[in-house]
């Protein structure tokens, strides 16, 4: 009979070995069977909708934030066109 070499255990530590944790893998294995089951249940037709409403989500947040960046980009032109203008005609003036 052949000895099962169980040394990979000396090396691990007792964090791993508690019982807590052993609930938490086993909490953590329940509900990826409860995800696998759930997606098993859905055709790949939902799923891809589900991707496209995520996707379109997403954009839409980041359509979001570029046009407040383009806004701030604007206003901070307009400042700027203001200063210079208002530099160029102090120059003319003197």
């Amino acid at each position: 009979m052949e000895k099962e070499n169980f040394d990979y255990l000396l090396g691990m530590t007792m964090w791993s070995l508690t019982r807590e944790k052993k609930e938490d893998l086993l909490r953590q294995r329940d509900e990826k069977i409860a995800e696998l089951k759930r997606l098993q249940a859905r055709t790949p037709i939902d799923l891809w909708k589900e991707d496209l409403d995520n996707l379109l989500t997403e954009l839409n947040k980041v359509k979001k934030r570029f046009c407040f960046q383009k806004r701030k980009l604007i206003s901070f032109l307009i400042v700027l066109r203001f200063l210079y203008r208002s530099k160029t005609k102090s120059r003319r003036n003197k």
